[in-house]
C-alpha cells in the first residue's frame, strides 16, 4: 500500500498585488560552480510557467556565465531572446540543480520544472504549498471493518534533513 502525505510549506506567503493574490515561496539559489556565492529569494510560485526565471542583476550578483540564449514567450504574448545558465535551488531543504532564464527586470518565477521534481504542489482553493512527506512512520495498522485503520505518528524536521 503507497500512502502519500503532504504537509504544507511554511515559508511561502501571499501578496495582494494589482487587486490579485500571489503566492510567494522562500528559497535559497546558489551560483553551482561556486556554491558559496548564495542568495535568499522570494519566488513567484507560477503554475503556468514551464521554467525558472530570475533578473539579471541576481544573475550577476551570483556570477552566473550564461550557458546559452533562448527565445521565450512572455505573459503578455510577446516574446524576448534571454540568457539562460544553471543555478542551484535549494526549497525546503530540498536541492536541484536546473536552468533558469534571466534578463532585466525579471521578477524570480519558480516554474513547473522545479515544482515537479521537487514534489511542490499549489493548493489553489485552500491557498497553500505543499511539499511530501517523507518521516512518516507507522506504528499499527488494524483492519476496521475490512479496511485499513492505521495508527501512525511522524516527526516534521526542519533543516537540512527535512522540509522546511
Amino acid at each position: 500500500m503507497v500512502l502519500m502525505v503532504w504537509f504544507s510549506l511554511r515559508k511561502w506567503h501571499i501578496k495582494h498585488l494589482e487587486n490579485e493574490d500571489y503566492i510567494f515561496v522562500d528559497a535559497k539559489i546558489a551560483n553551482p560552480l561556486n556554491p558559496k556565492k548564495t542568495e535568499k529569494i522570494e519566488f513567484l510560485v507560477d503554475t503556468g510557467a514551464t521554467g525558472c526565471a530570475i533578473n539579471a542583476d541576481l544573475a550577476e550578483k551570483l556570477g552566473l556565465e550564461a550557458s546559452g540564449s533562448v527565445d521565450v514567450g512572455l505573459a503578455d504574448g510577446s516574446s524576448k531572446r534571454v540568457k539562460a545558465a544553471y543555478v542551484l535551488v535549494e526549497i525546503g531543504g530540498k536541492k536541484l540543480y536546473t536552468w533558469t532564464i534571466y534578463d532585466k527586470g525579471f521578477q524570480p518565477i519558480l516554474g513547473l520544472d522545479v515544482m515537479r521534481v521537487l514534489g511542490v504542489h499549489v493548493d489553489v482553493p485552500e491557498r497553500k504549498v505543499l511539499v511530501p512527506c517523507k518521516g512518516l512512520k507507522f506504528k499499527r495498522v488494524r483492519l476496521y471493518m475490512g479496511l485499513p485503520a492505521i495508527t501512525y505518528s511522524f516527526a516534521v524536521e526542519y533543516g537540512k534533513r527535512g522540509i522546511a
